[in-house]
């Protein structure tokens, strides 16, 4: 007959297999973990200019964190300097920190990058008694508790992982061939079934929408969602959700959100923020539209921003079909040797 101990083992083992959090103290440490997410995070810290501080969530983030509760696909549209990342990795730690099975992967831009998120969650934990079995720039794991993997986006950074529960694709839009990166990594999350979560989270780079991140943003929202009308009011500070926060669910199934800077409770109180920012970063007009301002329409051109559906070229090459950026001082040009035609548009194409 199975003694308290055991059945007690038994049921606690039941519930981690299922992903069941109780909020377990785990024998090897000492450390005693909320179960609740906010409680979790402001017993957390985090640097602040000069200093740490604890983290303890603006009204934005509180929204972002009932997002992430909620569903298992999401896309997050932001400005600069808003904490997106480090809150999905306070996140993945507290996950860590409550399930011993669980298993988490950040994919970033390279290694580099990568290993300032590990370094900034290994920073994290104040609480007494607290202890980490195993730390590095390319993993984390809690005494008693899951890990969490930091791996350069690379083709094959997730292939040779575990069965991986939630995936942060950070900085997505600068990342090269990014669309193939997600397509390898996420068959990772197969064994973990409807518990699995993946976050694209990324400011927007010079492709704005003809980039993967672009068109997955812009692509499939319902009717009456207009993206661009939604960003023009958060940039007039007149967000559904907040003066700078909004989302909706897509026809796919994701959740799309945006992230503006006046939905930071100090970045809205400074007078001439974005000519301030522009300033002191020494920012193009173009650099500080898409960095601070969710400038997703605006494109490159012969340093000058072109906006959307502004004529482009395209260029057919037998079955290839490439964009080059339409410069009105260049002549249309046939070239019968290598078989290519160059044709003026009004139209871009969405591949």
């Amino acid at each position: 007959m199975a003694t308290a101990t055991q059945r007690l083992k038994f049921l606690e083992e039941a519930a981690i297999a299922a992903g069941i959090d109780i909020g377990i103290k785990d024998k090897h440490s000492q450390a005693s973990i909320p179960t609740d997410f906010t409680t979790f995070a402001s017993g957390c810290q985090i640097k602040s200019g000069m200093e740490y501080v604890p983290f303890r969530l603006y009204d934005y983030q509180v929204e972002l964190n009932k997002l992430i509760d909620r569903y298992p696909k999401l896309i997050i549209f932001k400005t600069r300097q808003l904490g997106a990342s480090e809150l999905i990795g306070c996140k993945m730690f507290h996950r860590s920190c409550l399930n011993r099975a669980y298993s988490g992967v950040v994919l970033s831009i390279g290694q580099d990058e990568s290993s300032k998120i590990s370094e900034r969650i290994q920073n994290m934990p104040t609480f007494n008694g607290f202890q980490w079995e195993y730390q590095s720039s390319r993993r984390v794991k809690p005494v008693g508790g899951g890990n969490i993997y930091f791996r350069p986006s690379t083709d094959n950074a997730a292939r040779s992982l575990p069965s991986v529960n939630d995936i942060l694709i950070d900085e997505a839009d600068f990342i090269p061939n990014a669309d193939k990166i997600y397509s390898a990594a996420t068959p990772s999350q197969k064994m973990a079934g409807d518990k699995a979560q993946i976050f694209i989270v990324s400011t927007i780079s010079e492709k704005g929408e003809f980039g993967w991140f672009g068109q997955l943003f812009s692509k499939y929202n319902p009717d009456g969602i207009d993206y661009l009308d939604r960003i023009q009011k958060i940039r007039r500070g007149e967000g559904e959700y907040g003066a700078g926060f909004d989302w909706w669910i897509d026809e796919t199934g994701w959740c799309k959100v945006l992230m503006h800077w006046r939905s930071h409770p100090i970045y809205s109180f400074i007078p001439d923020f974005l000519e301030k920012t522009k300033r002191d970063e020494r920012l193009s007009d173009d650099q500080l539209q898409r960095e601070y301002n969710l400038g997703i329409e605006l494109i490159q051109a012969n340093e000058k921003p072109y906006k959307r559906f502004n004529p482009v070229l395209h260029v057919l090459k037998g079955r290839d079909l490439s964009i080059a950026t339409y410069n009105p001082s260049l002549p249309l040009h046939i070239s019968l040797r290598s078989m290519t035609i160059a044709v003026a548009s009004s139209t871009p194409p969405f591949m």
